[in-house]
């Protein structure tokens, strides 16, 4: 059972990295709700932030140079005014209702995201600060908290290479905060600093790696459409968990 059980969470990070690789987001929001169907949904959040920081670490290296890190200084400080909330919101709230909750977010990600490049922007910069405290919320209770910032980015983007290396930074920054104060709020224990995160580390590389060869040959809007129906697919199935 133990090994049918890290089997089946070697092929969800394979196939999260894999996405993650081609688009810069949806590692999270796949690996998210495949995984509570065999680790309690708490832990899920601190696993995929834990995953999640290493392949941010190898697309920074693979991109260096093409993000604007000047459109991130805003998004990312309100982010960490958006974690602190969040922090006692994952306190509190009950295993059941996260999973309703994780569910809404992906369904309500999957759609705003669609219309993402059709937003008209008046003030960008209150536009960045409410989409990172938003990301910084979802982040510190679900994990999830890369729409929002996805939602941002293509809005104001449609160069591939840039969403997706603006987005590895911005995450990185985000989930090492986030993974910083969980652990002083006793939301993240180090006990789940366990194998099955070893072994998704390594499984990571492969998922980048089969990613890369992918994704010089799709363009953006192929891109997006795969991404956007894997996060309405694990949007629907976490939310059917939670009614049964």
């Amino acid at each position: 059972m133990l090994m049918l059980t890290t089997l089946y969470i070697v092929l969800v990070v394979l196939l999260a990295s894999l996405l993650q690789t081609l688009t810069g987001f949806g590692y999270a929001l796949l690996a998210t709700p495949l995984l509570t169907l065999v680790i309690d949904t708490k832990e899920v959040v601190m696993f995929t932030l834990v995953t999640s920081t290493l392949i941010s670490v190898i697309m920074i290296c693979r991109t260096a140079g093409k993000a604007r890190f000047r459109q991130l200084i805003l998004p990312f400080a309100a982010s960490i005014m958006g974690i602190l909330p969040g922090l006692y919101v994952m306190r509190v709230i009950s295993e059941s209702l996260l999973k309703g909750f994780v569910g809404i977010v992906l369904i309500a990600s999957s759609i705003l995201m669609t219309k993402s490049s059709r937003i008209k922007i008046r003030r960008q910069g209150l536009f960045k600060a409410v989409l990172g405290f938003i990301s910084g919320f979802l982040t510190a209770t679900t994990g999830l908290g890369g729409p929002p910032m996805v939602l941002c980015m293509i809005a104001l983007s449609e160069d591939k290479e840039l969403v997706r290396a603006s987005l590895a930074r911005f995450f990185l920054l985000s989930n090492i905060v986030t993974l910083s104060m969980s652990y002083f709020a006793q939301t993240f224990h180090l006990e789940y600093l366990n194998f099955n995160v070893l072994v998704a580390c390594l499984v990571i590389f492969l998922g980048y790696w089969i990613g890369e060869k992918l994704f010089v040959r799709l363009d953006f809007p192929t891109l997006k459409k795969f991404g956007l129906s894997v996060i309405l697919f694990s949007g629907l199935a976490m939310f059917a968990q939670f009614i049964h």
